[in-house]
């Protein structure tokens, strides 16, 4: 494209006097491995005065480049964020400039739109401003590495010029959390599934949990305080009245669950307590909602001891903060603003990723005409615009959610072909946890163990003539039971086989449980499972074997 061409072609912000020089600022970039298009980078210092904290978040200016109107952003706008696959990215914007002239790159100078925060000691922030400068990152570190240096495991990064940053980072970013817990906001236990491509021939991809590190969650910390900062700016309280009349703002709005929702939570709490053998009155799992607030709650049960049974306590405590996800609302665009309820902030949008989201690209561009870094747009034109970026922005967040989906479904395909090659006796027992019961009580939802998938148990494909083997939900919500008195609860250790394949009528795997693991004259007693087997490696095959 021509366009990118000249771009790449004199890309360096030297030359330009609207920028501040902040390249003698240690600034330094935290990732993913493999990261290759860096929209972030920070620098973090202590105010010697006070005991606070002078921060500045960088963001790579996107919007300088990508302007309405221009092939480029028009093509952007067609995807409007960046789609991930397995080994493969799909970016919104050119490789050579989403991995090159764009991309906040180690050792390169670059432009960017800085948010400077000033935090007092206690992490509150007393002061704001949004620039843009030249800066040049020192370093392009991954998560790991900084989660290693906090451990005591990675010397290699001590005694360098951003190493005040890693230090302060992790001070910055528990002071943040504290102060989001202290505003009532709730931190839910999240663990998360991913498919990862393997290298060289045969395209083998494997499943694994992904556990958040600490120094992600501290990062990320800093990134909402961004964008609320950014969020802000678009109320237009200290604009140029000129300007302001020109603003097109967008912000995520997010209501609080309904009160309902939370009085069917406390009671299916209730619930589950009672089928585990305890008491619903007395046991430290119960929530009483009119007495502590859902935050606090959730906090206080995920300590170790929460119960007796360590084991047992942590799993339900995982499905406890799962069934509390379920309470919330989802969160939507609009152009008026309006608190987001899960992050506790008066107003929230998206200002910290435009190289991966067509919304980051016209936030940024609004703040910066806002401010008066550049000429407005024409706004009529920018009022359309803005609708077509929020339907861009709904319709990617949709079909990323597809892709994951399909992505997930295929590797679950994929696994459960292996044991087909098994005869049906022989074929491998996969223990697990099961989650929770669909609300038309004709599934069990189970967390395999290895690989960390989540598979549907479906009841109805598993009745059988003998009727004492006959599996039906009790009242409650929380057990599969049968007349032979076996009893399966949410919360339980499980083992599963596949029965049959997914070319039936339904493609479904049917899945059976081996044998229930308790039974109602010692429910209170969770036998020991057999592991699973190691799972297989998984080879991607041809689109004609794909479900």
């Amino acid at each position: 494209m021509a366009q990118v061409q000249e771009i790449t072609a004199r890309p360096g912000p030297e030359t330009h006097s609207d920028l501040r020089d902040l390249t003698g600022v240690p600034f330094v970039t935290v990732d993913n491995k493999g990261t290759r298009d860096i929209d972030q980078a920070m620098h973090i210092s202590r105010i010697a005065e006070n005991g606070g904290y002078m921060t500045r978040y960088a963001v790579a200016d996107a919007c300088y480049y990508v302007k309405p109107g221009t092939p480029l952003f028009v093509e952007a706008l067609k995807r409007s964020t960046s789609f991930y696959l397995p080994g493969l990215t799909v970016p919104m914007l050119p490789k050579e400039l989403s991995e090159g002239v764009i991309s906040l790159n180690e050792g390169q100078c670059r432009r960017a739109m800085v948010i400077e925060m000033t935090l007092d000691k206690m992490g509150k922030l007393t002061h704001s401003s949004a620039y843009r400068a030249r800066i040049r990152s020192r370093r392009a570190l991954t998560y790991d590495e900084v989660q290693q240096y906090h451990d005591g495991k990675e010397s290699a990064l001590m005694r360098q010029d951003f190493t005040e940053t890693l230090d302060l980072l992790r001070e910055v970013g528990e002071l943040l959390s504290q102060d989001a817990f202290n505003r009532g906001v709730i931190q839910f236990q999240r663990s998360s599934v991913s498919v990862h491509a393997g290298e060289g021939p045969g395209s083998v991809f494997l499943v694994r949990g992904d556990h958040r590190l600490p120094c992600e969650k501290w990062n990320e910390q800093l990134s909402l305080l961004c964008n609320v900062v950014a969020a802000t700016i678009l109320l237009g309280n200290n604009a140029n009245t000129d300007n302001l009349a020109n603003l097109q703002g967008v912000w995520r709005v997010h209501g609080p669950p309904a009160e309902s929702s939370l009085l069917v939570l406390e009671a299916y709490i209730k619930k589950l307590v009672a089928a585990h053998g305890m008491d619903p009155e007395t046991s430290p799992l119960t929530w009483n909602k009119a007495n502590e607030s859902l935050p606090a709650y959730l906090e206080r049960i995920t300590h170790p001891c929460i119960t007796a049974d360590i084991e047992r306590g942590a799993a339900l405590c995982k499905i406890i903060h799962r069934e509390a996800t379920m309470t919330n609302a989802a969160s939507e665009l609009d152009t008026h603003p309006g608190q987001h309820f899960g992050l506790g902030a008066p107003v929230y949008t998206r200002f910290s990723s435009p190289m991966r989201e067509i919304l980051g690209i016209f936030i940024h561009k609004e703040v910066a005409e806002l401010l008066g870094m550049q000429s407005p747009c024409d706004n009529g034109a920018d009022e359309r615009l803005r609708k077509d970026i929020i339907k861009g922005a709904t319709r990617a967040k949709q079909i990323q959610s597809q892709i994951t989906k399909a992505i997930n479904r295929l590797a679950i395909d994929y696994v459960l072909e292996s044991d087909l090659h098994w005869p049906p006796a022989l074929r491998p027992l996969r223990s697990g946890v099961v989650q929770f019961v669909s609300k038309d009580k004709s599934r069990l939802f189970v967390q395999l163990d290895n690989p960390p998938v989540e598979v549907k148990v479906y009841l109805n494909a598993l009745q059988t003539e003998e009727p004492a083997k006959r599996l039906e939900v009790d009242h409650t919500a929380v057990c599969v039971t049968n007349q032979a008195g076996d009893v399966v609860r949410v919360g339980d250790p499980i083992l599963v086989r596949l029965v049959s394949g997914s070319s039936n009528a339904d493609d479904k795997w049917i899945l059976e449980p081996v044998r229930l693991p308790t039974s109602t004259k010692n429910i209170g007693k969770i036998p020991t499972l057999a592991p699973s087997p190691p799972a297989p490696a998984v080879v991607l095959g041809t689109p004609a074997t794909a479900k």
